[in-house]
């Protein structure tokens, strides 16, 4: 049931989450191993709420779905990693430190994660050079921001935007993204 969805590489480790158990998978690209972490950490599992996206309740087969650990981004100084449940309004980060960290048990790693406060449900979520954290606003067909004093603001908000994710940023600045429109899918 595990569903390794999105990803942010930095120096030599690949962080993943995984959208359909909930946790971090952290791969190290010179060993090759890889280790999950988090999984059982309230901070990567879906909370309970029915999003609501261009004015339907979002369901799936009739049921609300509980989309773990799913937006990740990693700070421009690669020291935090910034993560969210699709199905939440919480956003958690974590030192990369404490991930990287193979003697730390699970209750010192998860002492670690900082929970900062609500915001938009998203998907994609990327840093720019500034540190405003960006973000999906899947409820209000947006584009929303995290400053770096946590003040949230929408960059942009139109009825064109079906569900954005896949967040990159090019070298000429531009914030680029997908408009999966999973929300329509069968």
């Amino acid at each position: 049931k595990s569903y390794l969805n999105d990803l942010r590489i930095a120096e030599d480790k690949i962080y993943i989450t995984d959208s359909g158990m909930g946790g971090i998978v952290v791969l190290d690209m010179n060993s090759g191993k890889s280790r999950r972490l988090l999984d059982n950490h309230p901070s990567t599992k879906a909370e309970s709420v029915v999003l609501t996206v261009d004015k339907k309740s979002f369901l799936m087969k009739g049921k609300a779905p509980k989309i773990h650990s799913d937006g990740i981004a990693l700070s421009k100084d690669q020291k935090k990693l910034y993560f969210h449940a699709l199905t939440g309004y919480t956003l958690y980060s974590v030192p990369t430190e404490a991930l990287n960290d193979e003697n730390l048990s699970a209750e010192e790693l998860g002492n670690k994660v900082s929970n900062l406060g609500t915001t938009p449900a998203p998907d994609g979520m990327i840093f720019d050079n500034e540190e405003n954290l960006y973000m999906a606003d899947l409820e209000r067909n947006a584009i929303a921001y995290r400053t770096p004093k946590g003040e949230m603001k929408i960059l942009i908000q139109d009825s064109r935007l079906k569900w954005p994710d896949t967040f990159t940023i090019d070298s000429d600045n531009n914030l680029i993204f997908t408009d999966s429109l999973l929300h329509e899918a069968p």
